[in-house]
């Protein structure tokens, strides 16, 4: 790792290395930019995975987030999450079905 990297992160859309973290997702940055999407809450996620928000916030800390996704996308949710100062926010990409 370079000196200066370890405080790097991969960008959301193209995968390099970005040292920024804006607020705001700037369309003119990356030519790959998608919306967020509309922001759901964990019961829904919860719900969208016929399990209860105790057994989800379990599954969040023993398989990580990723596990979560990868069982939506196999029940066919679009779903992308950010971590925020440690909590995860999740957004729907399939709104409009």
């Amino acid at each position: 790792m370079v000196k200066g990297e370890e405080n790097a992160k991969i960008c959301w859309y193209c995968q390099k290395i970005a040292h920024c973290y804006p607020a705001i997702r700037p369309q003119n940055k990356c030519s790959c930019f998608v919306p967020m999407g509309k922001e759901i809450s964990h019961k829904r996620i919860a719900a969208l995975l016929s399990i209860t928000l105790s057994i989800l916030d379990k599954q969040m800390r023993k398989f990580g987030t990723d596990y979560i996704i990868t069982q939506l996308n196999e029940r066919g949710h679009i779903i992308r999450y950010q971590v925020i100062n440690k909590y995860t926010r999740f957004y729907e990409m399939n709104t409009g079905a």
